[in-house]
């Protein structure tokens, strides 16, 4: 592990769950700019961890599971946006530069 890896992980409160709902968030306002299916995965996968968060309200964890089920769904319903997922090169072409959650 490199020393930013372990200074990112030092950093991080795991029973913080703003981070990672700030990061879904921006997420999902960037798809709707750019409709990358690395995006809606990665949203996907976002409001799955958030729907088992610990920090979390149970309503809340009840409104991630819907929502992730939603975007899980879009996600696999659309060809294009599965045909695109399906590629590595998918997760860098037309995303927000940076990483977020």
């Amino acid at each position: 592990m490199s020393q930013l890896d372990d200074t990112l992980k030092n950093a991080i409160d795991p029973t913080d769950a703003l981070p990672l709902l700030a990061g879904t968030l921006t997420l999902m306002s960037c798809f709707t700019h750019h409709q990358c299916p690395s995006i809606a995965a990665k949203v996907a996968h976002n409001l799955r961890c958030l729907a088992q968060h610990e920090a979390l309200s149970d309503a809340f964890c009840g409104l991630c599971v819907r929502l992730q089920a939603h975007w899980q769904h879009e996600l696999n319903r659309s060809p294009h946006l599965q045909r695109r997922a399906d590629q590595p090169q998918a997760a860098t072409e037309n995303s927000a530069p940076g990483l977020l959650h």
